[in-house]
């Protein structure tokens, strides 16, 4: 990681934090990264896993300095720690919160007395940490992004700038849907064991189709539907699983998936 003056400081070392660490480590910005973490047993994995990453003990040390602090602990304690740390956080710092149905309002409440701090919100996902991610971002009062911050995310992935009012099915569709494919290519992988192909040959084939088919949607405006047809010959092998799909109600259960994930989320409560 390059040496900088200029420091980006990772509140917390969750999943996102960490895929978000692995992802620069790939691609690294002109800044230091630092992080913070509860216990010496913590700070000795996280020094272990990032060459080059600055680890405290101390939310206060760590923010000392930063150009971005990106809040990244549990939705629960994020109001706590932003409270404990108002009155450190550098003059004209950018607080970049990752937490899930914490509305920039609320953060603005508790930081009413630093007019100074920019609020962001980001919501990235796991695929991050190998630079294909995709990340919403939503600014104080629908304002645009910094460039510079825009330069740093787009190490990660794709991102997309959208209103906060969005940010929960955005939530959903960029963080949770991941999983929801991979669940399948699971169940087929699986199938495709059972029928004599290696494991590890199944895994790399299905990720190379999952990348295929993502290439795909994004190459033109043909909808997913209109690329299915272009698969599917009539009353051929695809069409046939794709037959029994329908009979199993697969439309339906993705449906039922997503809105059962976006109401959790949005019974979440701070």
């Amino acid at each position: 990681m390059p040496t900088s003056t200029r420091k980006i400081a990772f509140l917390g070392t969750g999943k996102l934090n960490q895929a978000l660490l692995r992802g620069l480590s790939l691609r690294p910005p002109a800044y230091k990264l630092a992080a913070s973490v509860r216990s010496p047993e913590s700070r000795a994995r996280l020094e272990a896993a990032f060459e080059g990453l600055s680890v405290t003990l101390d939310n206060q040390e760590l923010v000392q300095g930063a150009s971005y602090v990106i809040l990244g602990v549990k939705p629960h304690a994020a109001l706590e720690v932003v409270q404990a740390l108002k009155d450190s956080l550098p003059q004209g710092t950018t607080l970049v919160s990752l937490c899930a149905r914490l509305p920039l309002a609320r953060l603005r409440e508790i930081l009413s007395t630093r007019p100074d701090v920019k609020l962001v919100r980001l919501m990235p996902n796991t695929a991050c940490e190998v630079g294909a991610g995709l990340l919403g971002v939503s600014c104080e009062n629908e304002s645009s992004p910094e460039p510079e911050l825009l330069e740093i995310f787009s190490r990660l992935g794709q991102v997309r700038v959208i209103p906060e009012r969005d940010m929960d099915v955005f939530t959903i569709l960029g963080a949770c849907t991941p999983a929801f494919f991979l669940k399948m290519a699971e169940s087929l992988g699986r199938a495709a064991r059972g029928n004599g192909l290696d494991e590890d040959f199944s895994r790399q084939a299905l990720g190379q189709v999952l990348i295929g088919a993502g290439q795909l949607l994004q190459s033109s405006k043909l909808s997913a539907q209109d690329r299915i047809t272009q698969i599917a010959t009539p009353g051929g092998v695809t069409a046939e699983g794709l037959a029994r799909l329908d009979e199993l109600q697969l439309e339906a259960a993705s449906v039922q998936a997503f809105e059962s994930a976006l109401a959790k989320c949005q019974s979440l409560k701070l």
